[in-house]
Parts: C-alpha cells; structure tokens; sequence
C-alpha cells in the first residue's frame, strides 16, 4: 500500500434491518426463516461495553442477508462478571430468536452461530462460556472465539494476520500460519489501553485543566468540552470527575471531540491523536514481532469504533507502520458480519483453518 493511499474497505453483500429492542418481536415477521434450507446464522459481538447481535442467512455466492439486529449490554465475563455477561448475552438472544423466558423452547433456532466475545482468549473462560452457550441449545453448531480475532477471520482465505482494535479500550491480536498465537495491549482502561477511546478522552480532559492553570496551551478542547457536559466553568468538573471515574464510557464519549478539534487543525488535539497513532502502531509492530513479521507484510485487520469512524487515525497508524519499515501487506476495515460468515463459510465447505484449533471452542448442543 502506497503511503497515503486511502484505507481499503471490504465490499458488502448484506442488506442490514435493524430492530430495537422494543421491538424485537418483530422479527417474528421474519418466520420464511423457519422453513428454509438457507443456512441460518447467529452472530454476536460481545465487549466490555456492548453487544452487538445479528440473525443472518447465509445464501448463495456468499451473500449474507442480516434479517436482524439487536444490542444489549456488555458480555465480557472478566471485567463485568459471568451473572452480569450471561444476563445480556440472553437478552439478546431472547430479542433475536423470540424465546420469553429461559427453558422455554425458542419459536427460531440457528444452524451455526459465531460468539466472538471478549475475554475469551483465556481457555478457562472460553470453555465455561462454551459450555453454557451450548446447555442452551440455540444452535446445532457454534463456534466461540475472542472479539478480536474474529477480525483476522475476515481478511482473507487463509486465516492468518493480525487485528487492531481501537474502541474504549486497545488491543493487537495476531495469529501466523503456524498456528502461534500474540497479543499486544487489551489490558483494561485503568492499567493500559493507550491510543483507545478511554486514553484519548482522559488526555483532553487533563488538556483542560492544565490549560486552566496556565500550565498547558489553550485549545478548542476547553469548550467543546465544558459544551458536552454542559458546563460553564473547567472547575464545575472537579464534582462531576468522580462519576466520570467509575464510569470509563463517559470519558471515551470524549474521543469524538478530540478527533474533530484534531480535524480542525488545533494543535493540542492533534499531539494527542499523534501520540494514539504512535501507541497504536507500537501494538502492531509489538505483535508482528512475535510473529516473525518485523519487516511487515503482514494483512491487518481494522476494527473498533475509533479506526472504523476516523480516516485521520487509520492514516496516521499506517502512515506510521510504513516509517517503522513494518507495512502491513493489505489492510482493510472489518465488521464481524462479513468476518463470521467467512468463518462459517469455511466450516461448511470443511476447510477449517486447522492453525486455529487453539482459537476458538467449537460445540454442538449435545455434547
């Protein structure tokens, strides 16, 4: 990839109708799903903040039809607790397949589902969650694998690469032909996660109150920011910093406004967005290192709400791979639609990636 060039974008096949929880029992509308021989699929992308849930067909040519969509809250067993994860994992489930109540027998069941939920790159948690996905008998076969690796599952044929993901939190996951497994980062708001939604909130906010003093430069940061809390003064945020510290989505709501005052040419916000690239192309180049990719050449996987919303941050993470001499060989945005119905693809034509039996925990109700 020529520096500079734009970003890629995989093509979509899939027309997307999205269904609020409210009103989810609407997709009972979609009951021609019940008797047909097309491949029904359940996909669910569950993190530390949300889940986001998909009930597709799987038809010919690889066109993927997403009948449905619901969210719910977040299903990361390690940072939210199990109660707390299966309690939202269920909620969408229950929206999607219309099932009222646990132990009731769903009015729609799924050939294949694809659960790519965080925290489970720890075996312990992963097969845990296996084996309560499978007491509920929503699909005849399933597949469990971290969030983050299904993004490599989406950039090409033959399994192997690396994914960046740049949302709250930050993370590079990476697997080679051989089956080795590195990760780089993903180690939560309070320990890590530099270059995310949460890091480049918490530097404007310190941005702020620096300047406030006189210790650091002003910037259109000030009130942009007192604007979206609704404030008046820098001080009104001294009372209003303890609920922003138990609750990290707050600050990472922040990231927007770095990004578009970073757009605009302030400079204050455009050293925070270079310092996020830098950190974010230390956690790829970390990752390729492990892998045997110093010199690049490596396909990467883009994901998360800060890569998918800002070409100026994906640039910059490429433009800095390529001055590091670690280029990546193709590099492409991802959604787990098209990533889950290319792994699924794979197991039905039997051509799983045999370099993945240490990825993901497959199962069958029955077991």
């Amino acid at each position: 990839m020529r520096s500079g060039a734009s970003l890629p974008l995989p093509s979509r096949k899939y027309r997307i109708k999205t269904f609020l929880l409210s009103s989810a029992r609407r997709v009972g509308e979609a009951g021609d799903l019940k008797d047909s021989s097309e491949n029904r699929i359940l996909i669910v992308d569950g993190g530390g903040t949300k889940t986001s849930a998909f009930l597709v067909r799987l038809g010919p040519a690889d066109h993927v039809d997403v009948v449905a969509s619901i969210r719910a809250g977040p299903a990361n067993p390690v940072s939210v607790g199990w109660e707390v994860a299966e309690q939202n994992l269920r909620q969408a489930f229950e929206g999607l397949l219309g099932r009222s109540s646990p132990g009731t027998s769903s009015t729609l069941k799924v050939n294949y589902a694809v659960l790519a939920i965080a925290g489970t790159g720890r075996e312990e948690v992963r097969s845990r969650m296996g084996a309560w996905f499978a007491n509920l008998a929503i699909a005849e076969r399933f597949c469990l694998l971290p969030d983050v690796a299904l993004l490599v599952a989406g950039i090409g044929d033959q399994g192997v690469g690396i994914a960046l993901v740049a949302g709250t939190g930050s993370i590079a996951w990476g697997i080679n032909s051989t089956g080795q497994v590195a990760r780089t980062g993903g180690w939560g708001f309070f320990l890590d996660d530099v270059g995310g939604g949460y890091w480049l909130g918490r530097q404007a906010l310190q941005a702020v109150v620096r300047a406030a003093d006189g210790r650091g430069q002003e910037s259109s940061l000030t009130p942009s920011i007192l604007k979206h809390f609704g404030l008046r003064q820098v001080e009104e945020l001294v009372p209003l910093s303890s609920r922003l510290a138990s609750k990290p989505i707050l600050v990472a709501q922040l990231a927007p406004i770095v990004l578009q005052c970073s757009s605009q040419g302030d400079p204050v916000a455009l050293n925070i967005v270079d310092r996020a690239s830098n950190h974010l192309v230390e956690m790829v180049r970390c990752t390729a290192r492990k892998l045997g990719w110093e010199a690049g050449g490596f396909p990467l996987a883009l994901g998360g709400g800060l890569l998918e919303h800002s070409e100026e941050l994906r640039q910059k993470v490429l433009k800095g791979l390529e001055a590091k001499n670690c280029p990546p060989a193709t590099a492409a945005l991802v959604d787990p639609v098209t990533a889950a119905a290319r792994l699924v693809g794979h197991a039905l034509a039997k051509e799983d990636w045999p370099h993945w039996k240490n990825v993901y925990w497959k199962g069958h109700p029955k077991i």
